[in-house]
């Protein structure tokens, strides 16, 4: 029984031999097949399947390192064809900690901004922001008008705006009675009926006339005078010599108003009601954007909110805003004469070291430092100074 089983495995193995030996007469034959190298390749990646790719564990070992031939030529540049970088002005650093980008070496006597030809001195010579250079240009002058709010009359009734003639066409008013003023004026999507306003004083006689009925008031007919308007309605009288609007939008609670007003020369706020908020305590404010209100108390300024709240104390001679963006984090004070940068608390950023400072943009600026100017680099300027 047992070499029954085994006669087949055994017939089996001699055809193998066979095949692999040869049989009888016929010769033994090698054969070698060449393959190329993206034959080689191909066989010994591992066998992949649909399923492999779905296992996490299964990844294709892919030998994917190699050596370049030798009669492959490596190239490199020609260095004599290449440009050599610039190279970058070294920062001058100095004992108080100030970061030069270009050296104080200019007579500028004050640089501002103007908007139609940029960074200007008093003469108006237009200056370069990255070179602290004269461009050899001048800029042109700025205009400016009267009065834009609205005025009223108070010996005729009339009501309007200054610089346009008796016409209405529906974005004009022009000076017409109180009340038709009121029923059919306005623009932009506010009316007189849903605001609230100053108004100013005038003399309506005192007109300058360009012919078919048009005309704006001149110059001599706007009054010290002025009074808070609120729906429609006078809030106060013609007893203020000076204001500005000064308000929040709050979609919850409603619109929120408040004006700072001058009264017999100080400053304090009124409400959309005509009562008294802040009291008449501050020798002048301006508006300073947003919540905020520049304020002068004995002489120094410092920032207020429209609620009376300190921001910055009242310590400085002047505070004024850093540059054109109005950096969120930075403001320009003067103290004993120098300027210094400070943050929106009063906390002294960079020393009071400088005859002038002007913002250029977040980082850079233009420092009047004895008497010369030069462009200071503000962050590593604050490090140093913070280190020191």
């Amino acid at each position: 029984m047992l070499m029954k089983k085994l006669l087949p495995l055994m017939m089996t193995a001699i055809v193998l031999w066979l095949s692999a030996c040869g049989a009888g007469d016929t010769a033994s034959v090698e054969y070698v097949t060449l393959l190329t190298q993206e034959e080689a390749i191909e066989r010994q990646l591992p066998e992949y399947t649909a399923e492999d790719s779905a296992t996490e564990e299964y990844t294709p070992e892919i030998e994917t390192s190699y050596e370049l031939e030798e009669s492959t030529p490596i190239i490199t540049p020609d260095s004599s064809t290449e440009e050599e970088p610039p190279e970058s002005t070294p920062l001058l650093i100095t004992e108080e900690g100030i970061v030069w980008i270009v050296p104080p070496t200019f007579e500028y006597d004050r640089i501002s901004y103007c908007s139609q030809c940029g960074f200007i001195d008093s003469q108006r010579r237009i200056i370069d922001p990255i070179t602290g250079e004269w461009e050899g240009l001048y800029g042109g002058h700025g205009g400016g008008g009267g009065f834009s709010g609205f005025v009223y009359d108070r010996e005729r009734h009339l009501f309007g705006e200054p610089l346009y003639g008796s016409g209405y066409d529906g974005w004009h008013l022009g000076m017409h009675p109180f009340d038709e003023a009121v029923a059919k004026f306005g623009y932009y999507g506010l009316n007189l009926n849903q605001g609230f306003f100053i108004v100013q004083a005038v003399d309506s006689t005192m007109r300058h006339y360009w012919g078919d009925d048009s005309w704006s008031l001149e110059r001599g007919a706007f009054l010290s005078l002025f009074a808070v308007m609120y729906n429609g309605e006078f809030v106060t009288d013609f007893i203020f010599d000076d204001g500005f609007e000064w308000w929040n939008y709050d979609w919850i609670e409603g619109y929120s108003s408040v004006a700072a007003m001058s009264l017999d020369g100080m400053w304090g706020t009124v409400c959309s009601y005509g009562n008294v908020q802040i009291p008449f305590i501050f020798e002048y404010m301006r508006s300073f954007g947003g919540d905020r209100a520049l304020a002068v108390y004995e002489g120094k300024q410092g920032l207020i909110d429209r609620y009376g709240n300190i921001l910055v104390p009242f310590l400085f001679d002047e505070i004024y805003h850093f540059g054109l963006g109005r950096h969120p984090l930075w403001l320009v004070a003067v103290h004993n004469g120098r300027h210094g940068l400070i943050d929106e608390s009063g906390n002294t950023v960079i020393p009071f070291l400088f005859d002038h400072l002007f913002g250029i943009d977040s980082n850079t600026a233009f420092a009047k430092y004895d008497g010369l100017y030069g462009i200071i680099d503000i962050h590593q300027t604050i490090a140093n100074a913070v280190q020191q």
